[in-house]
This record gives C-alpha cells, sequence and structure tokens, in this order.
C-alpha cells in the first residue's frame, strides 16, 4: 500500500512537470507564429509525444503546427485537425484560438475550392472574433467565398458588415475592404456604386503611401469603365494606374530598357537621354548598369574626359552595389547568429526552468513522503491506542462482571442470613412472609404482635441493617415507635397481605397507610416515589 502510494506521487509530479514545460514550448511556438513559421515549427518538435497530449494543448498543437505549414507554403489539403480543434477550444471558452481556428480551415478550403464550407468557418468564427481586424478580415473573408461561389448578393452584405469595424483597423486595411464592397458592387451589376467605393479605396490607399495598391484600384476602375463602354474613362484611369505603378518600381527599368533598345538601333543620343534618366534611378545596380552603358557610349564618340567621370562613376556605383552586398551578407550572418544566441537563452531558460520544477517536484515528493511517514506512525499510534483502550475497556467490564457476581452471592448469603435470623423471631410464625411459608386468612391466624414481639423484630431490623430504626429515627424525627415497627416490617419484606392481618385491616387500608406516613411523616409529595422503594434504598 505505501509503494503504490510514493509511485501514484511520483506519477503526478511527474505529469505536473510535464505539462507546465509542454505549456512553455506551446507559447514561445505561439510567440512566433506570425512572423517566423519556421521557428514556430521548430519549438513544436521540443514537445514529445504530441500525439498523446490532452484535448487543450493538442488542439493548440494541431493549430500552431497547421498554420506554421500553411505560411511556409504548404498545401493542406483536409481541415480535419483544425475542425477539431475549434470543437475543443469552445469547450474551453478560448474565443481567441476559436476563431484564429475558423478562419485557417475557412482558408483550407478557400485554397481547396471549397467555398461553401470555407464561408461556414468564416461565419462561425465571427461572433469569438476578439478584436476588429481579426472580426473585419472573417467577414472580408467570407464575402470573397460567397463571390467565388456565385453568390454576390450575399456577398456584397458580408462586405457591408466589414464596414461596423473599420474605424479600429489600419488604412491599407480599410482601403481593402472599400475595394472589396467596389468588387461586390461589379459583380451585381451596379457599376457606379463599384466605382464609387474604389475611389474610396484609392483615398486611403493614398493616404497610406501604397502606390502599388493604388495603381490595382485604379486598373479595377478603368476594367469597369471599359465594360460601361466609357473608352475616354477607361483610359484617364488606365494612366494614373500606369503613373503610379511606375512611379517608384517599373520607372527606371522602362528607361534601362528604352536606352538599350537605342543603343542597339545606333540612336546615340536617344540612348544617352534614357541612360541619364536611368542613372537617377534610387535602384543601384540599375545606376551601375547604366553607367556602364554611359561609358561604352561616350567610348564610340571619343569623348576621353567623358569616358574618365563615367567609369569612374561606374567603379562608385560598383563598389557600393558590393559594400551593400557584403553589407547584407554581414547583416544576414548577424541575423542568424542573433537567432542562435536568441535559441542559446531559450534553451538556457528552458534548462533553468526544468531544474525548478524538477527540485519542485522532489521537493513535493519528499514532502509528500515525509508526510506519508508521519501519517503512517500516527495512524498507527491511534490503532494501538485504540486496542489498548479496548483492552482496558474489556477488563473493565470483567472486573465489574466478577463485581457483581461477588454482590449477587453476598445478596444471596444475606438473604439467607435474613431468613434464618426472622425464623428465629418468636413472632415468625405470626408472619408467613418472614419465613417464606404460605397462609391462609383465616379468623384464627389473625394476631396482634405483642410488644415484645415488635421490640424484638426492631433490634433484628437494626442487626441486618446496620442500625435502620435508630437512622430512621434521626433522619425523620416525626415518627412513633409504632410508625417505626412499621418502617420495619416494610423493610423486612412483609406482604401487604399479611400486614393487613397484623393490623386486622384491609390491604387497600395498608396501602392507604404507607401513602398518609410518606406525605405527613416523611414530607415528601412526589407520586411516582412510594414508602417501600425509600425505605430499601435507606
Amino acid at each position: 500500500m505505501k509503494n503504490d502510494f510514493l509511485l501514484f506521487i511520483i506519477i503526478l509530479s511527474f505529469s505536473a512537470c510535464t505539462g507546465r514545460e509542454t505549456n512553455y514550448w506551446l507559447e514561445q511556438a505561439e510567440s512566433h507564429l506570425n512572423n517566423k513559421p519556421d521557428s514556430t515549427l521548430i519549438l513544436l518538435r521540443k514537445i514529445n509525444n504530441p500525439d498523446k497530449l490532452a484535448n487543450y494543448p493538442k488542439a493548440k498543437y494541431n493549430l500552431y503546427h497547421t498554420v506554421a505549414e500553411i505560411q511556409k507554403g504548404t498545401r493542406i489539403r483536409t481541415d480535419s485537425l483544425i475542425s477539431e480543434a475549434i470543437d475543443i477550444f469552445i469547450a474551453n471558452n478560448d474565443s481567441v484560438n476559436t476563431s484564429k481556428a475558423c478562419f485557417w480551415a475557412g482558408l483550407i478550403n478557400m485554397n481547396a475550392d471549397n467555398y461553401v464550407r470555407a464561408d461556414s468557418f468564416f461565419v462561425r468564427g465571427i461572433p469569438f472574433a476578439p478584436d476588429a481586424t481579426l472580426r473585419t478580415r472573417l467577414y472580408e473573408y467570407s464575402g470573397i467565398s460567397l463571390l467565388s461561389n456565385g453568390k454576390p448578393e450575399q456577398a456584397l452584405q458580408q462586405h457591408l458588415q466589414s464596414l461596423q469595424d473599420t474605424a479600429f483597423i489600419s488604412i491599407p486595411g480599410k482601403a481593402a475592404v472599400l475595394a472589396d464592397i467596389g468588387q461586390a458592387y461589379r459583380y451585381t451589376g451596379q457599376p457606379d456604386s463599384a466605382i464609387i467605393y474604389y475611389q474610396k479605396a484609392i483615398q486611403k490607399s493614398v493616404e497610406a503611401g501604397s502606390t502599388e495598391q493604388t495603381a490595382f484600384f485604379y486598373e479595377k476602375i478603368s476594367d469597369i469603365e471599359k465594360e460601361k463602354g466609357d473608352i475616354e474613362s477607361a483610359t484617364t484611369a488606365l494612366k494614373s494606374a500606369i503613373d503610379f505603378g511606375y512611379r517608384r518600381t517599373s520607372y527606371p527599368y522602362h528607361m534601362l530598357a528604352q536606352a538599350q533598345i537605342y543603343i542597339a538601333a545606333g540612336e546615340i543620343d536617344s540612348a544617352g537621354i534614357y541612360l541619364k534618366n536611368a542613372i537617377q534611378s534610387t535602384n543601384p545596380y540599375i545606376a551601375t548598369r547604366a553607367y556602364q552603358l554611359q561609358a561604352h557610349l561616350y567610348e564610340q564618340g571619343n569623348k576621353a574626359e567623358q569616358i574618365y567621370y563615367a567609369w569612374r562613376n561606374y567603379r562608385q556605383s560598383f563598389n557600393n552595389i558590393s559594400g551593400e552586398v557584403h553589407s547584407e551578407i554581414m547583416k544576414q550572418r548577424y541575423q542568424e547568429e542573433l537567432l542562435k544566441n536568441e535559441n542559446n537563452e531559450l534553451k538556457l531558460k528552458k534548462k533553468q526552468q526544468d531544474i525548478y520544477l524538477l527540485s519542485l517536484c522532489l521537493a513535493l515528493i519528499t514532502a509528500c513522503t515525509i508526510w506519508y511517514i508521519i501519517y503512517s506512525r500516527l495512524r498507527k499510534k491511534k490503532i494501538i491506542s485504540e486496542q489498548q483502550l479496548k483492552e482496558q475497556e474489556l477488563k473493565n467490564q470483567v472486573a465489574q462482571l466478577e463485581k457483581e457476581r461477588e454482590l449477587i452471592s453476598l445478596r444471596e448469603r444475606a438473604t439467607a442470613l435474613r431468613e434464618q435470623l426472622f425464623r428465629r423471631l418468636s413472632a415468625s410464625q405470626k408472619i408467613p412472609s418472614l419465613t417464606g411459608r404460605t397462609k391462609e386468612s383465616t379468623e384464627e391466624s389473625k394476631s396482634k404482635l405483642t410488644t415484645e414481639e415488635i421490640e424484638e423484630l426492631i433490634q433484628t431490623v437494626n442487626e441486618i441493617w446496620s442500625g435502620f430504626a435508630e437512622r430512621l429515627k434521626e433522619t425523620y424525627p416525626l415518627l412513633r415507635t409504632k410508625d417505626i415497627a412499621f418502617c420495619c416490617l416494610l423493610k423486612s419484606g412483609i406482604s401487604t397481605k399479611d400486614l393487613a392481618s397484623i393490623y386486622y385491616i384491609t390491604p387497600s387500608a395498608i396501602s392507604q397507610k404507607k401513602a398518609r406516613m410518606k406525605r405527613e411523616k416523611f414530607g415528601m409529595e412526589d407520586e411516582n416515589l412510594t414508602l417501600d422503594e425509600i425505605l430499601n434504598t435507606f
């Protein structure tokens, strides 16, 4: 029994330590989930036997692992693990993970072109969303699923619902919501409303400084205007899209490409103009290539000084690129070393926590063991004490029985002695109760006791009961000699019938005499206590 208890304590302590370790790795994995999916997977591998985890931590594990795989580009073909996790999160009142799991389950089904099931997950997660950003995304993707499933009217309603939380989300997010509404209006056959919302989206994207997003929205407006038949407005919108699209990204490439085309065509002057524009690019690679081509053009024109400066600029730009490449390499190495240090710190912290938890478990096991030993000893002492008490009680009962036997024996001997004494009385023939004989009630048997016989009876009673008459007289001074003689007859156990014969009265009169004497001579009014009982205990 003792070994089983200690084994139970050890297993319980080990389970507690293992549970704390699992929670630690899950928390670390969650903190890296959005930005570092590879780190998330590495941290999740620290958990031993994930299939044997309890339902709630296993649900977290499945969610984080699935999300990390999706973010890495892995195609997840089934939502079974996340669907099961959703039910567990709901049962544990975890609204945050419930809404996240619903979102990713919907995304899995969207990638599988199962838009009906995807929408059901997005809608299911909306009531559990803890913040406006996630709730807006759930509405947004629900609308996209409905639109992909050929239900533009329902999609429009979902996108309009997402407007209620736009005050609490980022400006690019607001622009995306407005653009989704515009797209829904477009597919419901309301192009004017679609253009209005795309224009609102453009205002937000310009406010956020997102040129690519702005260009994309202008392209959508151009498509809608073309569908309406307004070619002029479509062209204007398309030019705006090109303007925003080429302003910072495509424009330098365009200049460099044009310069190379003119060089191939032999138009040196035009090529030089485009090279000068390309050199102004913030992209160092384009600028370096433009310097190189410019130097080759100057060599064709025998312009020595310009050739020198062109090649010097090319060399400086090339060195800058090399420096930037080296800097990037060093930065990458620094990030790798930083990540290694972070991992080492995590490992060190984990070991410290393991040591702390192990020490705590050992302390708990030691405390439980000491408690069990002390408890066992106290229980053993208690059992021994109870046994000793029972043995003592048994001895007392045996002794009591022996005393009762001795007392019964003494009483029997006293009774026998009393009967012998009473038989010697001269009045014993007149009182059958004293000798145990039966006497017929006839006129000849009725006789009063003489004075000598009464005195002899009182003396005998005094001898048997240690001065009964003297003590009675002393205690109750109202008693006369004949009253004391009557009490001695009652003490001797003489029956009411014999008393009636002695006093020449009826038995009922004897009873009345007893009651009257108890009340008047003894001064007792208790109806439940008889004179015989008083004298027997006196």
